[in-house]
């Protein structure tokens, strides 16, 4: 945090986030769900997810230019697509992302500069429905290179898809 503060500027340009609550206290900052507003009973598909945007959390996430998030290694794709795309809705208004392009190299998640994923790869992928998933494991699903789902798929496996191929495909380094 004291290295992104001085490179980057205030510490409103910094903000850390985590899948768990306890994870999110050592890093100092909150859940993925907290810090995106994503109420409990969110539904996590895209009409929803551009939904219930405030103008506060607007102007508080207009200024990040780094975002961490810890314990990459229990975020399912599909949540990982989640995250970028609804970064995008967020900083649609002040800093031009596009939603529909929250998968692309330039656009994912929300245009933020620095975006620091940290976590522990040998642990247990987490739990979507009653099935393991993990970022380590291509998905079977049928939306590589589309910008929209095709005929007769959801929602959800357009975005597990997306969260995917940005893990693998769009990263810049590996440390």
């Amino acid at each position: 945090q004291c290295i992104v503060e001085r490179f980057l500027g205030g510490s409103d340009a910094y903000v850390a986030m985590a899948s768990s609550n306890s994870a999110a206290r050592v890093v100092g900052g909150d859940t993925l769900h907290a810090s995106l507003h994503l109420h409990g009973k969110q539904k996590m598909d895209m009409t929803s997810l551009g939904n219930g945007v405030t103008d506060s959390a607007v102007d508080k996430w207009s200024l990040v230019s780094c975002v961490v998030i810890d314990e990459i290694s229990m975020v399912a794709p599909r949540f990982l697509g989640v995250v970028s795309y609804r970064l995008c809705v967020l900083r649609e208004r002040t800093c031009g992302s596009v939603p529909l392009m929250f998968a692309s190299p330039g656009e994912m998640f929300g245009r933020i500069p620095l975006v620091i994923l940290a976590g522990d790869f040998m642990q247990l992928p987490p739990f979507e429905g009653k099935k393991r998933v993990s970022l380590m494991k291509r998905p079977g699903l049928r939306c590589r290179g589309e910008d929209a789902p095709v005929k007769g798929q959801s929602d959800a496996d357009f975005l597990a898809q997306k969260g995917y191929d940005m893990f693998w495909n769009c990263m810049t380094e590996c440390v």
